[in-house]
């Protein structure tokens, strides 16, 4: 499936996404580098990105309940702009 991935259309469309995006990235993660997640943030402003300490592609899977902590506060109302965080 993703070897038809069409990544270098979706990379040129990045700077025109109008939806807030955060970007949850485990420091461990060795299929997709935080590097890439840098470039992605880079690439399109606004974006803000948070790396996960000693998680790893599966963060979610790693550490649950730590990851559904990080979803809840960035989506909290009252939770101020999180910036970026590495």
């Amino acid at each position: 499936m993703m070897a038809h991935w069409d990544l270098r259309s979706l990379a040129d469309d990045l700077p025109a996404l109008r939806t807030p995006l955060h970007l949850l990235v485990g420091e461990g993660d060795r299929a997709v580098p935080p590097r890439q997640a840098r470039q992605v943030a880079a690439a399109r402003p606004g974006t803000t990105l948070t790396l996960l300490p000693r998680l790893g592609h599966l963060a979610h899977e790693e550490a649950p309940a730590a990851v559904v902590g990080w979803l809840r506060a960035l989506a909290s109302p009252d939770a101020s702009d999180p910036g970026l965080r590495v």
